[in-house]
């Protein structure tokens, strides 16, 4: 999994704790879409980009 390539660190948890939260919030509001695992990775490693609903969650402007 590509997730096993990310340096578990108190900032890798911290986001994993949004993007968890974010997920199972159901909350009224503007929300932008947000990749879990960014674009820019997938740009430097040469692989097709994941925009499939397991790589993105709706978060809203204070948790971006």
């Amino acid at each position: 999994m590509v997730m096993q390539c990310f340096k578990y660190n108190q900032h890798f948890v911290a986001m994993m704790n949004i993007i968890n939260l974010a997920k199972i919030q159901n909350v009224n509001g503007k929300f932008e879409k947000h990749h879990i695992i960014p674009r820019c990775w997938y740009k430097i490693n040469n692989i097709a980009v994941d925009n499939s609903s397991a790589n993105l969650v709706n978060l809203t402007k204070e948790q971006h």
